[in-house]
């Protein structure tokens, strides 16, 4: 294919989304590029408080914590004022819990801050279920999976300029009050570019307008793919926990190395998942989740075989590969999933999965790469992913049958393809 014929290609998979999807990843992006707090925490606890890293890590736990009771509460609040005004009361209120925290928080102790993170981040953590909702409301169903996509190209790109950006910035306060008008610009934007969440459309049919909810948590099949996402999300968070660890100390690479490296990852992101969801979101979803899934956990449990940047940079593309399929078809899978009364209690709990394995991933990884070894991190990653293949399959049947789609919709699990 010619170069001109690619980025033809390229520009296509963006192509009929709608207007607002648009605007709400703007909002996302300028939200993550001033991200600045979440990146550079352990270092504020370390350097600028003073804490060992036994609070450090009890203060960071906190913080996720209140990442899943946010995600949580996001989604209840959704389904009582809407997804638009649960994003804005979120990001304006995190915007002015991020100016105060730095003077308010100048002398408190790793309690009074693990507290204090814990709020920060139930407060702003209660906009990604509400974000998720949003795109659902103003995206046509054939069109979500690429959607979800752009979502989080936004995402990455946002957390790409945090990071660099940050590294510039002088003194720790001045992180917070950077992050606290990214909050606010974002929550601005979101007035000004995106508006109100759209009314019920007048030729919709009845049961439309007074949709029937359904509580996630009696939704088996629901339940079952949560865990799922539970699962393959503890197995990729280790690019966050052992994976610079294991490639520092066991590979013997240098910081600015891993950084690269960690790097490729985003730019494979940016530069193939739109194309590669525009021709996956026509098949079976649940099918190429499971693969995806899989994907994931190999390319990790490829570590202890090879050594050198090359050789992890091939894992990267691996389970890059992988993310690529599994993260945003699970995103679609669950908008299909969720009635039009309950869709945000399922987004809450669907968001509220990955802060649980974030949460759960440093308990059990730092355990078993000190105590048992480093390479046995990644022979246990390996074994997640056919257990979450296994479960996707065994899944799918079930999800078509029980899914009565009250909004409407019919679920994408079983898409021809």
């Amino acid at each position: 294919m010619s170069p001109t014929r690619a980025l033809r290609a390229y520009g296509d998979a963006f192509r009929g989304l709608p207007r607002d999807v648009w605007f709400l990843c703007g909002t996302m992006l300028i939200n993550r590029a001033g991200a600045m707090v979440m990146i550079f925490q352990t270092l504020y606890l370390t350097e600028s408080r003073g804490l060992s890293k036994v609070a450090t890590s009890w203060v960071v736990t906190a913080y996720a914590v209140g990442s899943a009771v946010g995600a949580f509460l996001g989604g209840v609040i959704v389904d009582r004022i809407g997804a638009y005004r649960t994003q804005l009361a979120s990001t304006v209120a995190a915007g002015v819990v991020l100016f105060a925290f730095p003077y308010a928080m100048y002398d408190a102790g790793p309690v009074a801050l693990a507290m204090a993170f814990f709020a920060l981040s139930t407060i702003a953590d209660a906009a990604r279920p509400a974000m998720m909702a949003g795109i659902a409301e103003r995206c046509p169903p054939e069109r979500q999976a690429r959607a979800f996509t752009l979502l989080r190209l936004a995402m990455s790109v946002g957390l790409a300029i945090a990071p660099a950006a940050g590294g510039y910035v002088s003194g720790y306060t001045w992180l917070f009050l950077i992050n606290g008008a990214a909050s606010l610009a974002a929550a601005a934007w979101l007035v000004v570019a995106v508006g109100p969440d759209p009314a019920p459309e007048p030729d919709a049919p009845e049961h439309a307008a007074t949709p029937r909810a359904r509580s996630p948590w009696k939704d088996g099949p629901f339940l079952v793919l949560i865990a799922l996402v539970i699962l393959v999300a503890s197995a990729f968070f280790q690019i966050l926990v052992a994976l610079p660890v294991y490639m520092r100390e066991i590979y013997g690479l240098e910081r600015e190395v891993i950084g690269h490296l960690l790097a490729f990852n985003s730019i494979l992101i940016i530069v193939f998942e739109m194309p590669f969801i525009r021709w996956a979101e026509r098949r079976d979803l649940l099918r190429w989740f499971g693969l995806g899934s899989l994907l994931v956990c190999i390319g990790f449990g490829l570590m202890p075989f090879g050594h050198g940047a090359l050789y992890a940079a091939f894992t990267i593309i691996v389970w890059t590969i992988g993310e690529m399929l599994c993260l945003p078809l699970s995103n679609t899978l669950v908008a299909a999933r969720a009635p039009r009364g309950s869709r945000g209690a399922y987004m809450g709990l669907y968001a509220m999965a990955f802060s649980i394995a974030f949460v759960v991933t440093p308990l059990w990884s730092f355990r078993v790469y000190e105590h048992i070894s480093p390479d046995a991190v990644w022979y246990v990653v390996a074994v997640v992913g056919p257990i979450v293949l296994a479960g996707a399959w065994a899944l799918r049947s079930r999800w078509t049958a029980t899914s009565d789609a009250p909004d409407g919709r019919q679920p994408t699990a079983g898409s021809a393809g």
